[in-house]
């Protein structure tokens, strides 16, 4: 069928009696009575397509604003950093680089020359483990020996940083002393791996009369760092000699505190923080931030929650080569301190902090340094001055000079980069509004559409998509605005475009800026501060733009500002997502929305293709009724020529009978 709408999905059987096609002469009735209903399908995708054109303008358009216009940008064009660009050379007295300070400038000027020396750094509050924190030891085997400690043919498995070795007791080994115990593992482990660095061993086994217990541990020096006794199997050690199956002399943080509690040379001790004595936790203050956590937390999720809050305001870190915890202030400064303070169990003594110490946790410093023979103290190590920020690596108390040149071949660079986006975006848009339009093209109707290949579909609705904003007022309004910006004189500033290089040759180049480097360069070389003026000048009278400016503000800013400035003003009055005094958001965000934003439903396109839709659906609802009324009356002609018929049928037998009796 020709016709386009919700057709009706009943079952119909037609024709029989009078032989006529019937569906056919129907469809062909409905295809002329659809031409308004397909006139508003078209109309309804235009306005999609248009929709879509608008928005790949307005994409356009934000894309070289965030680029060049945006605060956050680093080569935003309002920021006379992008014109005045200097490199920095910082010399000790030997005239040799020095390294201890680097600097950038907002400000500068060719052949600056500032000296700093540093005195000190600024440096975080800072505490480490006062000791080795693991603790790989034996249960008490005082009784064991007493009794006669049979090790006979019985197994360990000794790992070192990752070697990994079995060592077995001799046949008859029963020990009734410590020391013979300890002596003898001793010569087993050092048989078994060797000394290490300097002859010394890399693992040493100690026994403590008093408590009768076992110890290993790695040696200073030795170039060993982890030790984990295993099980060796059936005949294992472990059990004779009380030591835990995976034991080791450095912390795991994937374990829970319960399992690490007897892992420290400071036991781990639990409280209670409610009338609940089941309840175990460890619970502190850090800098007046409470934490409390349960027995089964892991210690490595401890640590993670503690570094991420920033009311805490710390950092902790496990060192496996050291086997030290550190806390360290997340700011630098004298000011910096860190308070811990216990409140259930003894997390922080466990982990190797004497937190009760007069000083803990207060030994940050300010950095302290003199800058053009002026004193100053910063708790940071970068140091703003002038326009200069000094950033300090190294305190050499040695006096520095630091010398600023222009760099005019990267500013031209970025200048250039800037027209060259420019010319890009009004390039775009001029090609659009100059496209013009071929009403001989429009969408395309379901029924034409069955008819084609998809290819020929797909170069129908290409050319039908052109021309949709031929003289679009709204962007040649836009286009305007941006010429008289460029072309309009700012006050105080004494330069130009053309002046520097920068102009449009010819006016059927649709605006087109070209640029004469030699003549460019030479004006960033002999007036920096006038083309950084030019670009970048803030109103004195309107400094900051809103969407509620009056017409008079409007006009006052924009003779007294940059060109970047005038753009960037030119582009949100466009595009912004913000609503002015009467309500309204950018130009062509009302027109045709922007994703991402509320406005893709509160639009001017929108509403008309939401208008659409309604009498699109008003329509398809009025062609099924007449398409039912029109099967409705033949099926009553049907009919009656089926009575009709009949009754012939009837006459033809009754004429038939009487000719036989005549």
């Amino acid at each position: 069928m020709a016709y386009v709408y919700n057709a009706s999905t009943k079952v119909r059987v037609t024709g029989l009696a009078s032989g006529i096609d019937t569906d056919s002469l129907i469809a062909s009735i409905m295809e002329a009575k659809s031409a308004p209903l397909n006139k508003l399908k078209q109309q309804k995708t235009l306005n999609e397509w248009r929709q879509e054109a608008y928005r790949e303008i307005t994409n356009a358009i934000k894309g070289f604003y965030d680029s060049y216009l945006n605060v956050t940008s680093s080569q935003n064009m309002r920021n006379a950093s992008s014109i005045k660009v200097f490199t920095s050379k910082v010399t000790n007295s030997s005239g040799a680089v020095s390294s201890g300070v680097s600097v950038s400038a907002t400000t500068a000027y060719q052949g600056a020359s500032h000296t700093i020396k540093v005195i000190q750094l600024a440096t975080s509050a800072k505490e480490v483990s006062q000791s080795k924190v693991s603790n790989l030891e034996s249960g008490s085997l005082t009784e064991k020996l007493s009794q006669g400690l049979d090790l006979s043919g019985k197994s360990l498995e000794i790992t070192i940083d990752g070697t990994k070795k079995t060592i077995t007791f001799a046949e008859g080994a029963v020990y009734t002393d410590g020391e013979s115990l300890k002596n003898d593992l001793q010569n087993m482990i050092n048989t078994a791996f060797g000394k290490g660095i300097g002859g010394l061993n890399k693992v040493e086994v100690k026994f403590d009369g008093a408590s009768g217990k076992l110890s290993f541990d790695t040696v200073e020096g030795s170039g060993s760092i982890k030790v984990t006794i295993n099980s060796a199997g059936e005949n294992s050690a472990l059990e004779d000699l009380e030591i835990k199956n995976g034991a080791s002399n450095r912390v795991s943080a994937s374990l829970s505190l319960e399992s690490l509690k007897d892992t420290f040379k400071t036991p781990l001790q639990f409280g209670t923080v409610d009338e609940n004595e089941e309840n175990e936790v460890v619970s502190f203050r850090i800098n007046g931030k409470e934490f409390t956590f349960s027995k089964n937390t892991k210690l490595s999720d401890i640590i993670n929650q503690i570094n991420s809050d920033k009311e805490a305001n710390v950092t902790i870190t496990y060192s496996s080569t050291t086997d030290k915890f550190t806390i360290v202030s997340d700011q630098t400064g004298a000011g910096q301190n860190i308070k811990i303070e216990n409140i259930a169990g003894n997390f922080f003594e466990a982990l190797g902090f004497d937190i009760d110490a007069e000083n803990f946790g207060s030994n940050g410093t300010d950095a302290i340094a003199e800058i053009d023979g002026v004193a100053i103290l910063s708790s940071q190590n970068s140091i703003t001055q002038d326009g200069v920020t000094y950033t300090l690596h190294a305190a050499d108390n040695e006096e520095l000079t630091v010398t600023f040149t222009q760099d005019v071949n990267a500013a031209y660079d970025r200048i250039k980069a800037f027209v060259d986006e420019y010319n890009k975006l009004i390039t775009l848009i001029y090609s659009k509004i100059n496209e013009k339009y071929d009403k001989s093209y429009q969408p395309l109707t379901d029924s034409q559409k069955e008819a084609m290949k998809e290819k020929d579909i797909e170069m129908w609705e290409k050319k039908a998509k052109t021309g949709l904003l031929y003289n679009d007022p709204t962007l040649s309004n836009f286009l305007t605005s941006l010429r008289n910006a460029l072309i309009s004189s700012i006050d105080g500033v004494g330069l130009t475009l053309s002046k520097i290089g920068i102009e449009s040759k010819s006016y059927r180049d649709n605006g087109v800026l070209t640029i004469d480097e030699e003549k460019l360069k030479k004006a960033l070389a002999e007036d920096l501060e006038g083309v950084t003026q030019l670009f970048t000048k803030v109103s004195d009278t309107v400094p900051n733009y809103t969407r509620k400016l009056t017409a008079e503000e409007k006009a006052t800013r924009f003779s007294e500002s940059g060109l970047a400035t005038r753009i960037y003003d030119i582009i949100q009055d466009n595009i912004s997502t913000m609503r002015d005094s009467n309500g309204n958001k950018g130009k062509l965000i009302q027109i045709a929305g922007l994703e991402g934003d509320p406005s893709v439903y509160d639009n001017n396109i929108y509403k008309a293709i939401k208008d659409l839709e309604e009498k699109i659906s008003a329509w398809e609802e009025k062609l099924m009724k007449i398409e039912d009324d029109l099967y409705a009356k033949y099926a009553k002609m049907e009919k009656a020529m089926q009575q009709l018929n009949s009754t012939s049928n009837w006459l033809s037998l009754q004429i038939d009978a009487w000719n036989r009796k005549i």
